[in-house]
């Protein structure tokens, strides 16, 4: 049953259903949305929609009208049309988000510059931004790459809708290819800063989950979400971490072999069980990952990342734990390939005794961590 239309939205029900139509002014085709599906559940809230919708349509119908019209709006403008065009996609709402961002952080950069309008936009401008980009501190070249793409996609939009008139597809593509991205070689904690650290943490609120990261070679966002159903202490040989596969980065289940930590065992026991997560309790942990301890007077840089790549280091490189299958092994109890583990970690460590039979041993962090492990039982 169809209600009341605006020029460019109307509103049907369809099955009992309320749904949101409208004509695309970009493509020309129909478009609609399941309004109940996104939280517009009463007439009211229909009716609000159904005017917003109208009016967007008619603001991008005005600046599409004329081959000169879009190139003479303002960049605000033009966004704000690809954005309505990715709501009427019905793309995510975190996926129209980050589009927001990075075109409102190009916009910014080039209003600094003096442009105003997307006439105004040149190939030069954009390499300018694309510079700005990579020279910004603080993020790595991933995190630019993905924010140069999401940038990519908004510009060779506007493109096409002859909003960009000064700029070709070739220098958007040039502007926002993907930076190079160095190889970068893993921080590896020797065994002096390994003392420090643990004895750092047993003192400290906090202390066991380093220590579990430590030993483990887990994720911290794996050990965020683990759970004690997760957990099989008491299964042959020496215990185990089952993570499923929601659970892991890769999607695929991995067993953590406790094996060669029983330390980390034995810190697992003496966890009091508050909840269904072992580090978070009623809900899972929610960390800082930028967190520092203070050490002997200084601070010891490290992330949870340094934590993961010393683990694995030492169980590569220790002759006494896995022996000859140590880079497979290491690989296996990871979660990641035998070739990063041998690119990685392999070799790194030398004079690592062979008396050494478990990771904590290896690490000479014995003593320290039996200190922590008390602590959480007394």
């Amino acid at each position: 049953m169809k209600t009341k239309r605006e020029r460019g939205a109307w509103l049907l029900q369809i099955d009992g259903e309320w749904v949101g139509r409208w004509n695309d002014p970009a493509t020309g085709r129909r478009r609609q949305l399941a309004l109940a599906a996104h939280g517009i559940d009463s007439a009211p809230e229909r009716e609000r929609w159904r005017l917003a919708k109208a009016g967007e349509v008619r603001g991008a119908r005005r600046l599409l009208r004329s081959p000169g019209a879009a190139g003479r709006s303002s960049l605000e403008d033009a966004v704000e049309v690809f954005l309505a065009d990715c709501r009427g996609r019905d793309l995510r709402a975190s996926t129209i988000r980050r589009y927001r961002e990075a075109l409102s952080s190009c916009v910014e950069w080039l209003r600094y510059h003096g442009r105003r309008a997307t006439s105004e936009v040149t190939g030069a401008d954009l390499m300018g931004y694309r510079a700005a980009v990579i020279r910004e501190a603080g993020q790595g070249a991933t995190t630019k790459g993905n924010h140069l793409a999401r940038l990519q996609a908004g510009l060779e939009w506007l493109r096409r809708h002859r909003f960009l008139p000064q700029v070709t597809s070739d220098e958007i593509a040039d502007a926002c290819a993907k930076p190079e991205r160095r190889p970068s070689v893993p921080v590896v904690l020797r065994v002096p800063e390994l003392q420090e650290l643990v004895i750092a943490a047993a003192e400290r609120r906090g202390g066991e989950l380093v220590a579990a990261a430590l030993l483990s070679g887990c994720r911290i966002g794996e050990l965020e979400a683990l759970r004690w159903d997760w957990l099989a202490l008491d299964a042959a040989p020496a215990g185990a971490i089952h993570l499923p596969p929601e659970a892991t980065k890769t999607r695929r289940p991995r067993t953590i072999d406790l094996a060669v930590s029983p330390a980390l065992c034995e810190l697992l026991r003496a966890l009091p069980r508050r909840g269904p997560f072992v580090f978070g309790g009623a809900k899972a942990l929610n960390r800082n990952t930028t967190w520092e301890l203070k050490l002997a007077n200084r601070v010891l840089p490290w992330t949870w990342k340094h934590l993961r790549s010393t683990c694995g280091t030492f169980l590569t490189c220790a002759p006494g734990v896995w022996g000859a299958s140590s880079a497979y092994l290491t690989a296996r109890q990871l979660g990641h390939s035998v070739q990063i583990a041998e690119r990685h970690y392999l070799g790194v460590l030398r004079g690592i005794p062979a008396t050494a039979r478990t990771l904590e041993a290896a690490m000479e962090i014995e003593l320290p961590l039996a200190a922590l492990i008390a602590r959480l039982r007394g």
